[in-house]
């Protein structure tokens, strides 16, 4: 068992994630510099996280009553944290025990947690400093889950302001954009090469109008590209337009533009070797936007830029 562990259920990781990002970006000046969250996503809701390096009992009770109680998240998980005693507030008997932190089902304060040791002894910790033994509601239960080999992503702390979450993942916006952005250019393009692909010259315009749209709007879809379900819906799209392009390159015009359909398929099969590579090197996730400040983050947009061309322009 590692000193401080999160289970939770009910919930994506998509959303798991967000709310960490904003509990983080609320004590990230207070948290030790270097502090590591390495959240795993499993099948069926269930998320892992591991903390690497130090944080206080009363950090960690904040995080796993955050995370039951998120700001503009709806979700309703079960969380199972578990930790060292150190805070004073506890008897001194207390101190190095395993405790097993959990909301109440009876909660109505929203401003606490639960604690219940390997004995069955439980502690009601308010966030005044107060621990009060309690009636036993619960079970230690530590489940050994094998997590380990599932995905990954790594949060470091730095004491510096992360991200606001209203810059990270809106899943819902995405896929609401994804779903009218893909439906409306597949219908338009498939009626339009059909009525135009005894023009020519206006065919080798629509085929431009694909290649150069479907890159662009995979590139301004960056920050969204880490996440499973949107990666695997880009790449779905970008695979059918690879398939129209070389149906047509073949069976109606030899063009160059039919050809470079397939870049954004390219730009997608790069970015996940690349992001393998890069999150392996520097345990972070790399940040694909024009406005990347980080050198290591830039050198990272220009190599997949560059990759995708070539790639595209040898297969």
């Amino acid at each position: 068992m590692m000193k401080n562990q999160l289970f939770i259920e009910k919930a994506s990781g998509q959303k798991i994630m967000k709310a960490l990002y904003q509990w983080i970006d609320l004590y990230n000046e207070i948290l030790i510099e270097g502090t590591q969250f390495k959240v795993y996503s499993l099948k069926n809701n269930y998320t892992v996280i591991d903390i690497v390096g130090e944080i206080t009992n009363e950090l960690f009770f904040f995080l796993v009553n955050y995370l039951k109680y998120p700001e503009n998240i709806n979700y309703s998980i079960e969380i199972n944290a578990f930790t060292q005693i150190e805070s004073k507030d506890f008897p001194k008997d207390l101190m190095s025990k395993q405790i097993k932190i959990f909301i109440s089902k009876y909660d109505e304060d929203y401003d606490n947690v639960y604690g219940i040791l390997e004995t069955g002894e439980t502690y009601k910790i308010d966030f005044g400093g107060n621990v009060t033994k309690v009636k036993n509601e619960n079970n230690f239960n530590y489940k050994k889950t094998e997590y380990s080999s599932s995905p990954f992503k790594v949060i470091n702390c730095h004491n510096t302001k992360i991200k606001k979450v209203k810059n990270e993942i809106n899943n819902d916006n995405f896929n609401l954009r994804f779903k009218r952005i893909s439906t409306i250019s597949l219908i338009v393009i498939l009626c339009f090469s059909f009525i135009l692909k005894d023009n020519t010259n206006y065919f080798i315009v629509l085929s431009q109008f694909v290649a150069f749209g479907t890159f662009f709007w995979i590139t301004i879809e960056g920050k969204h590209l880490q996440y499973k379900e949107p990666y695997l819906k880009l790449l779905g799209v970008t695979i059918l337009i690879t398939i129209w392009g070389y149906y047509f390159n073949e069976t109606l015009i030899d063009n160059f533009w039919l050809k470079a359909s397939k870049l954004s398929l390219c730009y997608l099969i790069v970015y996940r070797i690349l992001r393998y590579i890069y999150i392996i090197k520097f345990k972070d996730e790399p940040e694909v936007d024009k406005n990347a400040d980080k050198t290591r983050d830039q050198i990272f947009n220009f190599v997949l830029l560059m990759s995708s061309v070539i790639m595209g322009m040898l297969f």
